[in-house]
């Protein structure tokens, strides 16, 4: 059966209560007892010489089995007889030789697509893997890219904001809520004006003190 060997199998055949499998690598598989047959059982005399054939269309990918023996292939529990045709699906039960008196004589094997199975297995693959990842998040719960930024000082409303007394150390004039701009300058400078006035009446009083000293003397 090596020699049939060529490219990638399309389909396999496992058998029942076994691990023996059979890959379908021709178009067209004979099953029987000839030698010459793709899947052969020399030994046993209930299988007919070219039992049965598995064909698959090239260009479909779909197979069938048409039945050639004489006694017949059982598929799912129904039978096929000469020249009847069964379209495969995967994980369809092919009995070459079915004895319901003797199931110790029965031949079964399981048929499956290998392309059938392949999409399968991928799908589960996809299945598993978006289940392992997160769901994507709709647009509006994205976190957006903007760095934050830390502010060393809360901002103020400018109209909130009370007026902070005065600190400076020449002049201590505190103007209340209601004291207007002008008239807290105007007292500013008259306090001003009048610290400016005070050395001329030290001035005057060391003349007077001389004047004492000499009237004195």
């Amino acid at each position: 059966m090596d020699s049939y060997r060529r490219g990638k199998p399309w389909g396999k055949l496992v058998k029942v209560n076994s691990s023996e499998t059979v890959l379908l690598f021709n178009r067209e598989c004979t099953v029987g007892r000839k030698k010459g047959c793709y899947l052969s059982f020399p030994a046993n005399k209930l299988v007919s010489g070219e039992h049965c054939k598995i064909v698959q269309d090239e260009r479909s990918g779909q197979a069938w089995l048409e039945d050639m023996s004489t006694n017949g292939t059982v598929i799912n529990m129904s039978k096929l007889v000469k020249k009847q045709t069964h379209m495969l699906q995967n994980g369809d039960v092919i009995y070459f030789v079915y004895r319901k008196s003797e199931p110790e004589q029965n031949i079964a094997y399981v048929y499956h697509s290998i392309k059938t199975e392949e999409a399968i297995s991928h799908y589960s693959y996809d299945v598993e893997r978006s289940a392992l990842s997160p769901a994507p998040r709709p647009p509006s719960e994205m976190p957006l890219s903007v760095e934050p930024v830390m502010l060393t000082k809360a901002p103020r409303d400018p109209a909130q904001e009370e007026p902070q007394p005065s600190t400076s150390s020449s002049h201590f004039c505190i103007g209340g809520p209601t004291t207007s701009v002008p008239a807290a300058t105007t007292a500013c400078t008259a306090s001003g004006r009048a610290k400016d006035a005070a050395p001329p009446q030290e001035e005057d009083l060391e003349p007077e003190s001389k004047r004492r000293k000499t009237e004195h003397g």
